[in-house]
């Protein structure tokens, strides 16, 4: 059994302009706001922040995961709009128009595919991942797609991926064969027995991972190997030729 799983947001696809600006614009279309978007990004990764923290995977089992992002949303300026504004916000985002869907995206899963692997997302992300998906056309390229909230664990737990290896079956880990691509360091270049680990980095540079980067393998131009089974790219065209 060969698997490929992917993570979803930052990977498959990216807010564009920013979350923050967005959030602003829309706000701006329904209240006065004085608010920068500096100021709301700064705002929007604390409440953030807070909220998983007192509230893990979305508020389940205690509010749900809509009210959840609107609350968070409020909070992000200051409690000072609506209930029905923050869920304007929230219903923005529940669909593709907020997000850049990478180009390298389709070609990767339709070629893997082609290639005999089982393809799945799994990422920390709500249900409302699932529309996001279906609107891009993803779905029917994804086998399964396995979410925090639905399963209770968030990566970078290794029972994340032992969950996605009891679905499909996988009685005994072959060399080279289950593989996960991701765009966080901590989450997603996660050294888990059995699986090979690809982190895509479009960005410029080695940030979160510099010193590991320093003794790292160029194998080719955008594509680094970290470990035996960690590497980087730069595309993620670059991941069909890792998979063997």
């Amino acid at each position: 059994m060969k698997i490929l799983t992917i993570d979803i947001f930052g990977t498959l696809f990216v807010p564009r302009p920013s979350v923050a600006a967005q959030y602003l614009a829309i706000v701006q279309k329904h209240e006065k706001c004085a608010s920068s978007v500096s100021q709301v990004q700064a705002n929007f990764y604390q409440a953030f922040k807070q909220h998983y923290k007192e509230y893990p995977l979305y508020g389940k089992g205690k509010m749900g995961y809509e009210s959840w992002w609107c609350h968070v949303i409020q909070q992000t300026f200051e409690n000072k709009i609506s209930l029905t504004t923050a869920k304007s916000v929230y219903e923005h985002f529940g669909s593709s128009q907020a997000y850049h869907l990478y180009d390298d995206v389709i070609p990767l899963l339709t070629t893997v595919r082609s290639m005999g692997f089982k393809t799945c997302a799994l990422s920390n992300m709500d249900p409302k991942a699932n529309d996001i998906l279906v609107d891009f056309g993803l779905d029917k390229l994804l086998d399964k797609v396995f979410l925090s909230y639905d399963t209770g664990i968030d990566k970078p737990d290794p029972r994340a991926w032992e969950m996605v290896e009891n679905a499909f079956g996988v009685s005994q880990r072959c060399y080279n064969s289950l593989y996960h691509v991701g765009d966080e360091v901590k989450k997603d270049l996660v050294s888990v027995p059995g699986w090979v680990a690809v982190l895509i980095d479009r960005s410029e540079g080695f940030a979160e991972y510099d010193e590991m980067a320093k003794k790292a393998v160029k194998m080719r131009d955008g594509v680094l190997r970290l470990k035996e089974d960690q590497y980087v790219v730069k595309d993620l065209g670059d991941v069909v030729d890792l998979l063997v």
